[in-house]
């Protein structure tokens, strides 16, 4: 039998988050960036400091929401790149809900961010999963 061990927050990696949680962040945030997002106690369009808040206290513990609050900074700079823009586009959805599953459990560095060059590559292989389960 083996003992558990307390685990600690660890202030130089960031947790993995649900992607569920991860998808209603950029969800959120899209809503800003494409009509302005509408919220009821508010003023019309929110910032991106209230749609930072709002993402915390979606969350029952700080430090949940600030996890995925990094991992959708690491998004957002991740879709700027020319390798992943055209992820953005409607028509690449499915890419694009791959991307948040795999930003969702990467690792990820509190003081470097996330590796592009890893995200590709883990990119490379879930849709290489996702084509041999289709092929199956």
């Amino acid at each position: 039998m083996t003992s558990a061990r307390h685990q600690a927050w660890d202030d130089t990696e960031i947790a993995a988050v649900q992607v569920a949680d991860l998808s209603a962040a950029i969800g959120l945030l899209l809503a800003r960036e494409r009509a302005g997002i509408v919220l009821v106690d508010e003023p019309r369009f929110a910032t991106l400091e209230q749609i930072e808040a709002r993402i915390i206290a979606m969350h029952d513990h700080p430090a949940r929401g600030l996890s995925v609050l990094h991992r959708m900074r690491c998004l957002v700079a991740a879709l700027s790149l020319r390798r992943f823009r055209h992820l953005v586009k409607p028509e690449n959805a499915g890419g694009l809900a791959t991307l948040v599953g795999v930003v969702a459990n990467q690792r990820m560095s509190a003081r470097w961010g996330m590796s592009p060059l890893r995200l590709a590559w883990a990119m490379s292989a879930a849709e290489a999963a996702e084509a041999n389960a289709e092929a199956a």
